[in-house]
């Protein structure tokens, strides 16, 4: 078995978790990649340019459209800076993990397009609320783009299998729609 995990960035949180858990996959004889954008784009330099423009796509949207405060603990990711599918197509794996994506690493439509069993560990609120990566209350919404981004991710996320770490994201996870899907 191979699994492929995905995130943005090895350093954080995250990424610790990630390093244990592919450490611990390792020591059971289980073939396990991480992929970080961060280091990929730094080796990319057309990437890296798509990226920034979207990065500052987002950040125009969030500034003048909807006013959120904090552009850096909001992603949008509706544009496609990479094409994931490249990416898992090359390293073949038998599973996909993904773990923190947000910063507009890949579009919400490139998930919905991932053909290997797809799993997301939610070290974040992201995947099941809007726009935000945190939010107190998950049922309201702060504006129409965090309320439309949440109906795009409810009608594409399917067969996606959703890992709480722990029970205050579980809670928050268990009242969206994506759990019964």
């Amino acid at each position: 078995m191979k699994i492929l995990h995905i995130t943005y960035s090895d350093q954080g949180g995250p990424a610790t978790s990630i390093q244990r858990l592919h450490d611990a996959l390792i020591k059971k004889n289980i073939e396990s990649k991480i992929f970080y954008f961060s280091k990929y784009i730094n080796q990319n330099n057309i990437v890296k340019m798509k990226w920034k423009t979207n990065d500052l796509i987002k950040k125009f949207i969030l500034k003048f459209f909807v006013k959120v405060l904090d552009k850096e603990t909001a992603s949008i990711n509706f544009f496609r800076t990479l094409d994931i599918n490249k990416v898992i197509n090359n390293e073949n794996p038998d599973i996909v993990h993904i773990h923190w994506i947000g910063n507009e690493i890949i579009s919400i439509k490139d998930i919905s397009k991932i053909t290997r069993p797809l799993i997301w560990t939610l070290h974040a609120m992201w995947a099941f609320s809007g726009i935000k990566h945190f939010k107190e209350n998950i049922n309201r919404f702060e504006n129409f783009l965090d309320r439309m981004m949440l109906a795009y991710k409810e009608k594409l996320f399917k067969n996606i299998t959703f890992i709480a770490p722990s029970e205050w994201i579980k809670k928050r996870f268990n009242l969206t729609k994506l759990k019964k899907k």
